[in-house]
């Protein structure tokens, strides 16, 4: 469960990334801190899962003020994806699903990229050796 002090660390790192002013008086906090606790059909968020949040806003929507309601949209897509990994990785524990194997027969993949290389030089009218314009 995030403390007072959880959102004071928050809000400093929202405060330094939009230059947003982040008022001594307390009310901010109490305001951030009751939005983002007690979101039905939720737990609480943890101060690293808030942490993580702000970082994939940052990612996905560069240049939109944060708002508490961020933090939360973006907690639950970090903790639906960490649900995903963790159910299969059970099914694989328990053999109902197998892990896939990655098989990459490197002299093919060499030979295929080489041979679609060059023909896509050929398709424009290049020097298949050197993709070089003729002269």
């Amino acid at each position: 469960m995030m403390t007072y002090l959880d959102i004071g660390f928050l809000l400093g790192r929202v405060k330094d990334q939009d230059n947003r002013e982040v008022p001594k008086s307390g009310v901010l906090h109490e305001d951030w801190l009751q939005i983002l606790t007690g979101v039905d059909g939720m737990e609480d968020p943890s101060l690293d899962e808030c942490l993580a949040a702000l970082v994939r806003h940052r990612q996905v929507s560069p240049g939109v003020y944060l708002e508490p309601g961020h933090i939360i949209a973006n907690v639950r897509i970090l903790r639906s994806r960490q649900a995903r990994a963790a159910r299969i990785e059970e099914s694989i524990q328990r053999r109902a699903i197998t892990a896939p194997a990655i098989n990459l027969d490197r002299v093919k993949f060499e030979e295929e990229t080489k041979a679609a290389t060059i023909a896509e030089r050929i398709r424009k009218g290049l020097d298949p050796t050197t993709g070089k314009a003729p002269s």
